[in-house]
């Protein structure tokens, strides 16, 4: 008979999306939501797009690299001393 195992909570607080990326708990609501639209952005243009133009549109001007090109956003800190 083979016991049941319980998984163990990570001592790390990490939470994981569904594109893949870790983000830290200690961001707000709305941050949060900025980062994943802009994970959710940062993608390949569709195949079928490719097909349908011709190869007319093939790169996706929008792509950024998470290392070389940061997001313009301001931390909490920074807004309430301005």
């Amino acid at each position: 008979m083979k016991s049941a195992r319980r998984k163990r909570s990570n001592p790390i607080s990490v939470s994981f999306s569904p594109e893949g990326e870790f983000m830290s708990r200690s961001k707000t609501p709305k941050v949060k939501a900025t980062l994943g639209k802009m994970m959710k952005r940062n993608r390949r243009i569709p195949l079928f797009v490719i097909a349908k133009t011709n190869r007319r549109v093939v790169q996706n001007k929008e792509r950024r690299n998470w290392r070389s090109q940061k997001l313009k956003m301001q931390s909490q800190k920074r807004k309430r001393m301005n």
